[in-house]
């Protein structure tokens, strides 16, 4: 798994504690000068690496840099990043591999927009959170290896008592709900 670094022109730190402010990265060994070894938490003395560039542009976002890199001994880490004595810069990430990765990162903020959106406005219709349909995981993975056709030809049907109910994804949202209230569970 590859590591970032992102840093200002000519790969020196955005940090400017005591010891990290005038600390410029090069390509191969990177050993930070007084890093804590006594301590196993994420932030602190030492060199941060994230474990994506778009996480390298939040911890330093006036970067214009991003650098590659292979952690020494990892000192901390959390979710996000990696606190280490000592790193490898095995090269400086192109401009189009950047753009790319914050294009990324700007997709998986609307679809997690619109997820948000849909998940309100389920709340406002039905007063409660969404259920989880059968099947969901594996449509999330395969979204792309179906087509329309596929999706509104799928049905689903409610069997309550005598009553049978056939519901489909080409129905009204206001049609299921009429259709559900008269189906008693």
């Amino acid at each position: 798994m590859p590591y970032y670094k992102a840093t200002l022109a000519g790969g020196e730190s955005q940090r400017a504690d005591k010891n990290d402010s005038k600390f410029v990265y090069r390509l191969g060994l990177n050993v930070h000068p007084n890093p804590d070894k006594t301590s196993d938490l994420p932030c602190g003395e030492g060199i941060h690496l994230a474990k994506s560039i778009e996480t390298a542009f939040i911890y330093s976002p006036d970067a214009t840099e991003v650098y590659e890199a292979k952690p020494g001994v990892i000192l901390g880490e959390d979710c996000d990043k990696v606190r280490v004595a000592y790193c490898f810069i095995t090269r400086k990430v192109p401009e189009k591999e950047i753009s790319e990765a914050k294009r990324k990162r700007k997709e998986a903020k609307e679809k997690q927009l619109i997820e948000e959106k849909k998940r309100q406005e389920f709340i406002t219709l039905y007063g409660c959170e969404p259920p989880s349909l059968p099947g969901e995981d594996w449509l999330k993975k395969h979204v792309h290896d179906i087509t329309w056709e596929d999706y509104n030809k799928q049905t689903l049907t409610v069997v309550s008592g005598n009553s049978k109910l056939t519901l489909s994804a080409k129905m009204k949202a206001k049609d299921i709900r009429v259709a559900l209230s008269v189906v008693r569970v």
